[in-house]
């Protein structure tokens, strides 16, 4: 499936409360900018939660796969790549994620499916 949907990029620098002790970032903040990214940018072509919750609509969260192949350190600035990738079974919708170091060394690479659900009838 093609879609004209732009891929998205965020540069995003590791904070310390993100990080282990050791420094390393935390398998959860890979999850929690995942939901920041793919939320800016179905922001940036008009779908917003706040929008569509107005249309009767919300995003739910179904299915995750991560391969986290290495952890930033505190102030390391990373690159988080996002796109579309079609629909699968006509219910999900799949978005990727490529996430690198600024100089394009792989740190994970993800894919999501949502569904579009209305919250109030399910």
């Amino acid at each position: 499936m093609t879609t004209d949907i732009p891929t998205w990029r965020e540069t995003i620098t590791v904070r310390d409360y993100e990080t282990d002790f050791n420094g390393r970032w935390k398998p959860s903040s890979f999850f929690r900018l995942m939901q920041l990214v793919a939320g800016n940018q179905s922001t940036s072509i008009g779908f917003n939660f706040y929008e569509l919750m107005d249309r009767g609509m919300a995003w739910v969260l179904s299915r995750v796969r991560i391969n986290i192949e290495e952890f930033p350190k505190i102030d390391e600035r990373i690159l988080y790549h996002t796109w579309l990738n079609g629909v699968q079974q006509k219910l999900f919708f799949i978005r990727e994620f490529d996430i690198t170091t600024i100089d394009g060394k792989r740190l994970a690479r993800a894919t999501t499916a949502s569904i579009l659900i209305d919250p109030h009838n399910r």
